[in-house]
């Protein structure tokens, strides 16, 4: 399972807990500025179908119990979690088209208090889209990166957030005939972006 330790500045950190059920993976957890945390992970469902989890903390009621997050019946996998400094949870992950070999790159937000709202695709769906990283400043700018594969040919793709929540539309950061991998962002609190990858 997903297991979780905690620790204030001061003290020890507390006994491992299991957040989520057995064969759960890929953990990623976010923190905001008043020290509550969510954690993600995926867990398969059966063997065709895979969910998107997430719980919270808080230091006064420690862990909520585990909640999918994903569209019923799909399977969404590499999930990625960050968190405003208003609280707003961003969460991304990727999954399969229903009755095609491509995967698409989603994006849902929830904010503090509230209620997750519906996926929305970043990814072109006529293409595969794969290792999600996503980095969020604490005035809401976003940068999302990945690897989308068309044609047999890897780029990496980004999106960017608004402080107001707009995405922008996904656009290659690889030179025309680059086949690129891995990629990976950072995003400073004026939302300037930095991106880098493996390019071959």
């Amino acid at each position: 399972p997903i297991e979780a330790s905690t620790r204030d500045v001061t003290g020890a950190w507390t006994p491992a807990r299991a957040l989520s059920d057995r064969f759960a993976r890929d953990p990623t957890i976010a923190v905001d500025p008043s020290g509550s945390a969510v954690a993600a992970w995926q867990l398969p469902t059966s063997e065709a179908t895979t969910t998107v989890q997430v719980a919270f903390h808080d230091r006064e009621r420690g862990w909520s119990p585990a909640a999918d997050v994903s569209p019923l019946g799909a399977h969404a996998r590499e999930p990625q979690v960050a968190v405003t400094g208003d609280g707003t949870v961003v969460l991304a992950w990727r999954r399969d088209a229903p009755g095609s070999t491509q995967t698409v790159l989603e994006v849902v937000e929830r904010p503090a208090g509230g209620q997750w709202d519906r996926p929305r695709t970043l990814s072109d769906p006529s293409a595969r889209a794969t290792r999600p990283r996503l980095a969020l400043s604490p005035t809401g700018s976003a940068a999302l990166v990945w690897e989308q594969k068309t044609n047999g040919r890897n780029t990496v793709m980004a999106a960017t957030r608004t402080p107001d929540g707009l995405w922008s539309q996904a656009e290659s950061l690889s030179p025309p005939t680059s086949r690129d991998q891995e990629p990976d962002v950072a995003i400073d609190t004026r939302g300037n972006a930095s991106a880098v990858w493996i390019g071959e």
